[in-house]
């Protein structure tokens, strides 16, 4: 397994090849990511740790969709629904580290047909910073048959160096975002006003819902996520 470290002003970060891990993003020492501390620990684990989950990130209701009239049968990893593409998954496999330049690092990754999706896959991602602290990542799949994509880094992140982030103040310029059902399966997209989805002002974790959410948010005029 291999590592590219970058460094760009007092932020830096550093990435896996496998599953295209992103392994740290600090401001000087303090570490924002949430992983494992041991590196080789992520090969062996399926808690999806800051790794590129895809094709399809997310469940399917059913573990089965429909391109036209054919009818895909995937995986059942999580209860009756696929979960994260299954065996599929991205994360779970080796990527390359193609290029790292001054401020950015690109993997690619090869994949073939297998655990009910349609198509060999070819993914790339790039991870960018800037001076300021921001941290890009941009996705490119590619594939030889119609496949649903939905492609996502699943790092989790906590701005204290804490285990627990529901004291965390969060802001987002999000006016919608998509229900669930019991399962966890996405249904509907809904407005937040009036709901505890609503972190349009700035709004303590542990104040709503106990801090607990599985959710997608939709961003407004691509709003920028303010964790304080």
């Amino acid at each position: 397994m291999e590592r590219a470290e970058i460094k760009n002003g007092d932020y830096s970060f550093s990435v896996l090849s496998h599953g295209a891990i992103l392994e740290s993003f600090k401001y000087k020492d303090q570490d924002i990511i949430v992983g494992y501390e041991n590196s080789d620990d992520y090969q062996s684990t399926k808690e999806y740790f800051s790794e590129v989950v895809g094709p399809f990130a997310n469940r399917i209701k059913g573990a089965e969709f429909r391109i036209g009239d054919e009818k895909y049968t995937l995986e059942k990893n999580n209860g009756k629904n696929n979960l994260h593409s299954g065996s599929k998954n991205f994360g779970y496999h080796d990527w390359k580290i193609e290029e790292t330049g001054k401020d950015f690092v690109r993997l690619s990754l090869s994949s073939p047909e297998e655990g009910g999706f349609p198509g060999s896959h070819t993914a790339q991602v790039k991870y960018s910073l800037t001076e300021n602290g921001t941290l890009r990542i941009d996705y490119l799949v590619e594939s030889d048959k119609k496949c649903p994509v939905n492609i996502t880094n699943h790092a989790f992140f906590n701005l204290s160096g804490g285990k627990d982030i529901r004291n965390t103040y969060i802001k987002m310029n999000a006016d919608r975002y998509i229900a669930v059902d019991d399962e966890l399966i996405p249904t509907e997209v809904k407005s937040v006003i009036n709901t505890d989805f609503d972190f349009r002002a700035s709004e303590r974790l542990s104040d709503r819902r106990e801090g607990a959410y599985d959710h997608c948010f939709i961003f407004a005029d691509r709003g920028k996520i303010v964790a304080e």
